[in-house]
C-alpha cells in the first residue's frame, strides 16, 4: 500500500476511530463512578452534613456497614443525581437536596445507595462492564478491518452492532441493581424505624421528569433505571405493609432539613433565582436564610448580616447560624470581628472539625500571636477528626512556623501533599522534617511513614 493510499485510508476511517474513542471513554466513563478518586467539586457543609449523617447513619448500620467508613459527599451541581462507589462514598448533587422537599424522600435515596454499597453492585458494575468490553471491541474491530478491506458500510453496520449489544446488555445489568436496590433500601429502612413512604413521594416526583419516557417517547432499553411507574409497582405493597409506613420524622429534622435546602439555594444560585423562591414576603426562617447567603453573593453586607442576626435573634443557640455570621465577616475582611462569632459556634458544637478549622484559621488571621498556640490546637483537633482535609494541614504549618518550629511544619506541609498526591512535595517535606526533629519522637516516625509510602507509590509507578 502507498503512501497515498495509508493517508486515503487514514481520512476514510476517521470516524471509526472518533467511535472507538467513545467507546473508551465510555467504558472510563463507567468505572469512574467506582473509582476512589472523586474527580467533582463538592460542597463542604458542616451544617448540611451532620444533617445528612443524622439521617444516613441508622440505614448504614441497618445494612450492616460501618458508619464510620461510609462517606457522605455533595456535589456542587443542579443536576438531579445520587450515586455511590466501591469505597463506600455517595455522592448527593446539591440539585438532588433542592428538588426533594421531605427528609423521607432524602432518607430513601440514601438507603438506595447504601443498598448499591450493601450489594457490592459498584463492584460488579466494573467486572461486568470490563467482560462487556471484549465482545464490544472486538466487534468494533472487526467493522474497522472490513472498512479497511474495502467496505466501509459494513464496517460501519459491524461496529454500531457492537457497540448497541455492548449498551443493551449493560444497561439490562443496570436495571437489574436498580430494582434489587429498592428492594433493599425498605429492608434497611425498615429496620431503622424509619418509613418507606419517601420512595411513593420520590417517583412521584420522578414521575413528572419522566414523562417523556412514559409516553414511549424514549427507548426503554436506553434507560439505566427502571421506568419510575414500574419502580412503584414493585414496591408498592412493601410500602403499604411497613410497620413505619405511616411514622413521621421529628419536626425538628424537618425545619433542619429545610433550612438546609434554603442554604444550599441561596449559596449556589443566582440571588435573582433564590429571591424568586424565597420573596421578600416571606419571613419563614428558612427563607431568610437563602436571603442571607443571596445578599452575602451580592456583596450586600449589611443586609446579609441584618438576616442572620434576625435568624440569631430567633435561635440564639443555633451554631450554624453563628458560622454564617463569622463567615460573612472573615469573608470581607473583618477578621478581628469574625472571631467571636465563630469561637461561639464552636463552644456550641465542640466537636465539629470544620468549625475547629474555621475558628484555628481565623486566629492565625489576626495577626495576634498569643492566638497562635489555641489555634494550633484547634487545627489538630480537626484534622483529628477530618484527616484528610488538606487546607487545615495548611493552616498548621502557618501556625507551627509562627512559633518557629519549623520541623513541625515541613511535617504539616508533607501530611497536606501526601494527601493531595504531590508525592515530590511530599517526600521533599518529609526528608526536612526529618532532619529538624528529634529522631524517635512520633512526629519523627510519622515522617519516616510518610517517606516510605512516596517510596511504595514511588515503586508501584
Amino acid at each position: 500500500m502507498s503512501t497515498q493510499s495509508l493517508k486515503h485510508a487514514h481520512k476514510s476511517l476517521f470516524p471509526f476511530y472518533r467511535a472507538m474513542r467513545v467507546v473508551f471513554l465510555a467504558a472510563l466513563l463507567s468505572i469512574a463512578d467506582t473509582s476512589v478518586t472523586l474527580a467533582f467539586t463538592t460542597v463542604r457543609d458542616a451544617e448540611t452534613e451532620r444533617l445528612l449523617r443524622s439521617i444516613g447513619n441508622p440505614i448504614f448500620e441497618a445494612a450492616e456497614l460501618n458508619p464510620k467508613f461510609v462517606k457522605l459527599h455533595i456535589q456542587a451541581t443542579l443536576t438531579i443525581n445520587a450515586f455511590a462507589t466501591e469505597k463506600q462514598d455517595i455522592i448527593l448533587t446539591t440539585g438532588i437536596l433542592e428538588e426533594l422537599p421531605d427528609v423521607d424522600m432524602v432518607a430513601a435515596v440514601i438507603a438506595h445507595e447504601t443498598a448499591h454499597i450493601a450489594g457490592k453492585h459498584p463492584a460488579r458494575t466494573r467486572n461486568s462492564y470490563d467482560k462487556l468490553s471484549r465482545p464490544v471491541l472486538l466487534t468494533a474491530l472487526l467493522g474497522i478491518g472490513a472498512a479497511i478491506a474495502g467496505a466501509p458500510a459494513a464496517g460501519g453496520a459491524l461496529f454500531a452492532a457492537g457497540t448497541t449489544i455492548g449498551q443493551r446488555s449493560a444497561l439490562t445489568y443496570s436495571r437489574e441493581q436498580e430494582a434489587a436496590a429498592d428492594q433493599a433500601a425498605v429492608t434497611f429502612l425498615d429496620k431503622a424505624g424509619q418509613t418507606p413512604q419517601g420512595f411513593a413521594s420520590l417517583f412521584t416526583l420522578l414521575s413528572k421528569l419522566d414523562s417523556a419516557a412514559a409516553s414511549g417517547k424514549v427507548n426503554i432499553y436506553k434507560r439505566t433505571h427502571p421506568l419510575s411507574r414500574d419502580r412503584v409497582l414493585l414496591l408498592e405493597d412493601r410500602i403499604k405493609n411497613s410497620p413505619h409506613v405511616n411514622k413521621k420524622p421529628p419536626t425538628s429534622i424537618q425545619h433542619a432539613y429545610d433550612m438546609v435546602r434554603a442554604k444550599l439555594s441561596g449559596y449556589t444560585n443566582k440571588p435573582e433565582v433564590t429571591y424568586r423562591r424565597y420573596p421578600e414576603k416571606d419571613q419563614s426562617s428558612p427563607a431568610l436564610y437563602a436571603r442571607t447567603f443571596a445578599a452575602y453573593k451580592e456583596s450586600r453586607i449589611k443586609k446579609s448580616l441584618k438576616a442572620i442576626e434576625e435568624l440569631i435573634a430567633r435561635e440564639p443557640n443555633n451554631p450554624w447560624f453563628y458560622e454564617t455570621k463569622g463567615q460573612i465577616l472573615f469573608e470581607n475582611g473583618h477578621v478581628q470581628e469574625a472571631l467571636e462569632p465563630y469561637q461561639k459556634a464552636v463552644d456550641l458544637q465542640p466537636d465539629e472539625s470544620l468549625l475547629e478549622y474555621a475558628l484555628g484559621q481565623v486566629m492565625l488571621a489576626t495577626g495576634d500571636n498569643t492566638l497562635v498556640s489555641p489555634a494550633i490546637d484547634y487545627l489538630e483537633n480537626s484534622i483529628h477528626g477530618e484527616p484528610d482535609f488538606t487546607p487545615a494541614y495548611f493552616q498548621l504549618a502557618m501556625g507551627y512556623g509562627r512559633k518557629g518550629q519549623i520541623g513541625q511544619a515541613e511535617l504539616a506541609t508533607a501530611e497536606r501533599y501526601i494527601r493531595e498526591g504531590d508525592i515530590s512535595a511530599a517526600r521533599h517535606h518529609a526528608i526536612s522534617a526529618q532532619e529538624k526533629l528529634s529522631p524517635g519522637t512520633p512526629q519523627w516516625l510519622r515522617a519516616s511513614d510518610i517517606l516510605a509510602r512516596t517510596n511504595t507509590i514511588r515503586g508501584k509507578g
